[in-house]
């Protein structure tokens, strides 16, 4: 009995070794809490969500269970840059961490599912809407869609600024069988009262309506349910 049990335990830190080798990681669960130490009782600095990257892993703790996932505690050093760099370091617990080319695979899959109700597919994914039209360009702007309705939209876990930060906020709900979302944020205006205010932002609202979703090259795409909407064109992570 003792002889396979220390198998597994053999069996397990190899693989966990192997893991943290060469491959790129990303988070595997939602609302995964990185911590101040490596301990479940240390402060929380942030929580991440599934796929996020992690750039630098190294384990710092023997082998242990936590929420009935095996791992080790692993010391975390990630630089994320849009318009500025945010440095994050803290412990995460290694249960929580799988290859990207896994975690990508499974949140295709799932997604595209359409037995698993639309809502449950869409909680707490990040929604980019590319808010672009001809006549009135504006940055595409992603929301984290949290459950009952809402969009966090506070620091790079929740919102993502591809080319510069507009206030917005997502109020979504799924009515039968398709996705509702009632879009308010900011636009550049071009033609701005104040003469020389070239950089002047004016307040818009509009709603999307989505009937699916779709695999495209560039990934999940949201299927418009009524005429094509340019301000309405997009994807899910």
């Amino acid at each position: 009995m003792l002889k396979k049990s220390a198998g597994s335990i053999v069996l397990f830190i190899l693989s966990a070794t192997s893991l943290f080798a060469d491959e790129q990681l990303c988070i595997a669960g939602d609302a995964v809490r990185l911590r101040a130490e490596p301990s479940t009782d240390a402060p929380v600095l942030r929580e991440y969500y599934y796929g996020h990257r992690i750039f630098k892993a190294e384990p710092v703790s023997a082998p242990l269970v936590i929420g009935g996932k095996e791992g080790r505690w692993m010391k975390i050093e990630n630089k994320v840059c849009a318009l500025n760099c945010i440095d994050e370091s803290g412990f995460l617990f290694s249960g929580f961490l799988r290859p990207c080319s896994e975690t990508e695979e499974d949140l295709r899959r799932r997604m595209l599912d359409t037995s698993i109700p639309l809502e449950k597919r869409l909680a707490f994914r990040r929604l980019s809407i590319l808010l672009y039209d001809a006549d009135n360009p504006a940055p595409s702007v992603s929301a984290r869609l949290l459950p009952g309705g809402k969009s966090g939209r506070q620091g790079f876990d929740s919102m993502t600024c591809y080319i510069g930060c507009l206030p917005t906020t997502y109020n979504w709900q799924v009515k039968g069988g398709r996705l509702i979302v009632d879009v308010e944020t900011t636009e550049m205006d071009y033609n701005p009262p104040v003469e020389g205010d070239a950089t002047a932002q004016k307040s818009v609202r509009f709603r999307c309506e989505y009937k699916g979703i779709e695999y495209r090259d560039y990934g999940l795409r949201l299927v418009q349910a009524r005429a094509h909407d340019p301000r309405c064109v997009a994807i899910v992570d």
